[in-house]
């Protein structure tokens, strides 16, 4: 199946949690959305859109979107001076790899650096579990929950703007439901604390990717025929999870990736099969080409 790519670009309608790691009490989130989390969100409405006033079918339609549509990671994105805040493990004038975010295509300069991304886009509230019985707190569940802010300030001198997240949608030729697809995606509900009103996001612009275009407008990628493999440029971060192969030359930070799946014995019961991955921003050391996967996770083409 070849795919049709199209950048898409969300505003953020509420703050975001993109549940990550436990540090203590703190329940930390991805500064980006993972292709997972778009997968579960747009599975979840496609299968309503298609049901009308029937039951909804997520798992048959969990397996359509599975098959037919790709997904890049998307990341937080203010204006197109400042382009996709993705992470990126720059080069120092040392030569030791620093945590980034954002590339400036002109210098190949970091746009921001972690310590001021994460002070312009990260916080956290302080949480506590309710006691049925007395409605008062419950012992030690005192946590505090981490946050990607819908608005911020920037410059710090100028309004305060909304926060916006692009990415890229691969449509498969012979994807089903495409008609239905759009009205559905409207609206998106991602990560956790969605009870609460969190990870509201709406699309406001979408458009087909013109051949010769590279993801993000970096100039570091390529797709290729099919539309599901892309060459990229050594030097450039990788934006996406990348299966560590021992062929693989990257460097940057490497980490399990796991997920929670829904299966016989309820929801979120079945961890699923670790895949030691080279976490988004870790570098290309040469030119190389992947496959983009389900739930947007590159791996190394395998050549015949």
């Amino acid at each position: 199946m070849s795919f049709t790519w199209y950048e898409v670009r969300y505003q953020a309608m509420s703050p975001l949690h993109l549940g990550y790691h436990k540090l203590g009490m703190v329940q930390r989130t991805r500064p980006y959305i993972p292709g997972r989390a778009l997968w579960g969100a747009v599975t979840n409405n496609l299968s309503r859109e298609i049901a009308g006033s029937g039951a909804p079918d997520y798992q048959g339609v969990g397996k359509l979107v599975h098959q037919g549509l790709r997904f890049t990671y998307f990341f937080p994105w203010l204006d197109a001076e400042s382009g996709a805040l993705a992470p990126w493990f720059a080069r120092d004038a040392a030569g030791y790899s620093e945590l980034s975010y954002g590339v400036k295509k002109a210098t190949m300069e970091p746009v921001l650096h972690a310590r001021e991304f994460e002070r312009l886009f990260l916080y956290a509230s302080g949480q506590t579990a309710v006691s049925p019985d007395s409605q008062t707190a419950q012992d030690a569940t005192l946590h505090e929950t981490e946050y990607l802010a819908h608005q911020v300030r920037y410059p710090e001198n100028r309004p305060v703007r909304p926060v916006y997240f692009l990415g890229y949608l691969g449509v498969g030729t012979d994807f089903p439901p495409a008609d239905q697809l759009w009205p559905a995606i409207r609206d998106l509900a991602v990560g956790g604390e969605r009870s609460y009103g969190c990870g509201r996001l709406r699309l406001t612009q979408y458009r087909k990717l013109p051949s010769g275009d590279s993801f993000f407008n970096w100039g570091a990628g390529t797709l290729l025929s099919g539309g599901q493999e892309v060459s990229w440029c050594p030097g450039w971060p990788v934006p996406a999870h990348v299966e560590m192969t021992a062929q693989l030359k990257m460097v940057g930070d490497v980490e399990p990736l796991i997920g929670r799946e829904t299966l016989a014995r309820g929801f979120g019961q079945e961890l699923s099969r670790g895949i030691p991955c080279w976490v988004p921003g870790s570098v290309s050391t040469c030119a190389q080409a992947f496959t983009i996967g389900a739930y947007g996770i590159w791996r190394l083409e395998e050549k015949a």
